[in-house]
Order: C-alpha cells, then sequence, then structure tokens
C-alpha cells in the first residue's frame, strides 16, 4: 500500500480495522454465541488475513497462517490453530463484504456532471475446462458460464463493475457485484446502472440492447456506446462503424486495465483453492478490499 516498513503499515492496517469494526463491521460477522469473547480477536484475525495477502498477494489461507506463525507472533500471540482461523475467517466473510462497500465509499467523490461510465465483467473461476461440468464447491452462488475471451467453461462466479473514466489512470470504481457465472451480464446491467446520471456508458458488445439503450437516451439522457456487431453472413462493416468500434474499444480499454491490475495484483481470478462459499466471499473481498485501500491511498 505504500513504502513505510511493514511494522507500520502493519499497525496502520490494523488500526483502520479496529475503527471500522467498532462503527459498523460487527453487525456483520457471525457469531456461533451472542456472548463468547475470544483471546484472538475478530480485528486480528482480519488484520491477520489482509496483511498476510498484502506481503504475499497468491497465498491461500493456509500460507497467510503460516506467514502469521512464523513471523507475526510478537504482534498476534494467540494466534489459533489453521483450523480455527480458516472457521473465524468464515465468520467473518459478510464483514470483509460490509468493509469493501465502505472502502468504495471512501474514495474520492466524482467530478459534477457529463461523466463517462465504463461497464464489464471478469470471471472468478473455481474450476474450468472438463472439471467446470463436475464441480460442485459453493454451489449457493457459483455455477457454469463460459468465458468468451478464453473461450472455455468455468465453474465460478463473475465480478462485476460500474467504473468512472479517468485520462490518464485507472477508472475509479462505483458500484461493484458479484453474480453466478451464468447469469446474463446484460440482466443484472439494467438494475445496477438504473440511477445513473446524465452522461456517456461504455460497454462491450455483450450489453447491446438497441431498446435498453432508447430508454436510457430518452428517460435519463445517458447515451450507451458498444462495438458494432458485425452479423453472422452479414458484409463487412464500413469504414464509419469500424471508427466508430475503434473508438468505443479505446475508452473501454480502461476497464479491461483495471480487471487487469487486479488480477495481477491481487491473483483474485483464479480461486481453484476454495472450498465453500464463505471462503469464495473470503477470496474475493479479502483481495478487492486491499485493492481498495491502494486506491484509497492513492487516489
Amino acid at each position: 500500500m505504500d513504502a513505510r516498513p511493514w511494522q507500520e503499515q502493519l499497525i496502520a492496517l490494523y488500526c483502520l480495522i479496529c475503527r471500522e469494526y467498532a462503527e459498523h463491521l460487527w453487525m456483520h460477522a457471525e457469531r456461533q454465541s451472542p456472548f463468547r469473547t475470544y483471546r484472538f480477536t475478530d480485528e486480528e484475525a482480519l488484520s491477520v488475513y489482509l496483511f498476510g495477502l498484502l506481503r504475499h498477494p497468491g497465498a491461500s489461507i493456509r500460507e497467510v497462517h503460516t506467514f502469521a506463525r512464523d513471523f507475526l507472533g510478537e504482534f498476534f500471540p494467540h494466534l489459533p490453530s489453521y483450523s480455527a482461523f480458516d472457521h473465524r475467517l468464515g465468520l467473518l466473510s459478510g464483514a470483509l463484504q460490509a468493509f469493501c462497500e465502505a472502502l468504495l465509499e471512501s474514495l474520492p467523490p466524482p467530478p459534477e456532471g457529463g461523466a463517462a461510465h465504463l461497464l464489464d465483467s471478469m470471471p472468478v473461476v473455481l474450476a474450468q475446462g472438463v472439471r467446470a461440468h463436475h464441480a460442485r464447491v459453493a454451489a449457493e452462488v457459483a455455477d457454469v458460464g463460459y468465458c468468451a475471451s478464453k473461450k472455455t467453461f468455468y465453474w465460478g462466479v463473475k465480478l462485476h463493475a460500474l467504473c468512472q473514466y479517468l485520462a490518464g489512470t485507472l477508472p475509479r470504481p462505483e458500484r461493484l457485484w458479484v453474480s453466478a457465472a451464468s447469469i446474463s451480464d446484460l440482466t443484472l446491467a439494467k438494475s445496477y446502472t438504473a440511477d445513473l446520471p446524465a452522461g456517456e456508458l461504455y460497454a462491450d458488445k455483450l450489453y447491446q440492447d438497441q431498446t435498453w439503450k432508447d430508454d436510457l437516451e430518452r428517460d435519463r439522457h445517458l447515451t450507451l456506446h458498444t462495438p458494432v456487431r458485425r452479423s453472422r453472413g452479414a458484409p463487412p462493416l464500413d469504414a464509419a462503424d469500424r471508427l466508430y468500434s475503434r473508438a468505443v474499444c479505446h475508452v473501454r480499454q480502461a476497464i479491461e486495465t483495471f480487471f487487469s491490475w487486479l488480477d495481477r495484483t491481487r491473483h483474485i481470478q483464479n480461486a481453484s483453492r476454495v472450498r465453500s462459499a464463505a471462503g469464495l466471499c473470503v477470496h474475493l473481498f479479502g483481495r478487492l478490499a486491499l485493492a481498495l485501500l491502494t486506491l484509497v491511498a492513492n487516489p
């Protein structure tokens, strides 16, 4: 997140989590007993996990626990066994999600008026190829979908993002949501963009819908831009359509860069070591939280 010594980073992260937990995260933490207290607190569990991912972005929960046991014993003397730590994180998956929502709201506000928005999704893969049709991990939230860019079926979920375009830097995420892999991007986009202000909305070909486009223009003065789709058997696109599609793709490149940055720095797309729905939430929202912390610290 910054160039400070790791001890200072850990303390700053712990203080931030303590403040957020006291304000609202406690409402989202599951409890086996409402009056039970722990020597190893929820705030410590969240801090250990997030700091472990900060130091080792691709680490599993077991690897984070091993790192904390070997190097953070001075800070967390009551660190429990791996199984207890893993179970506690599962109970805190809702708190991680709420933490992401709070960080999203704390990003610098967008400039007023005429904003250009970007809309897209990326797969989060638990299993792919032949294994996709036999997987049952996190079946409460995941199912089989098709990734057109990789031309393969996968078992997992999709991470959707609505971002504001900012010239020369990563776009500013405004809304992030997760869906099962099979759910249509267009169907979700219609509900999650229902209150967008007037401006421009750039999206992929998957979001083409003339009726929706006309409604956006008429009701909210929001112009939807997607690359021109060439129908099967139709003649090649003319020069105007090719130029328009190229211009739309040039703007859309920003959200693709955002997803690429998110996966490259936080290893969010590969969830093959996840074994439960709660574990999938921990994987997703833990990595999203660190990415959002980076954006908050470097607006």
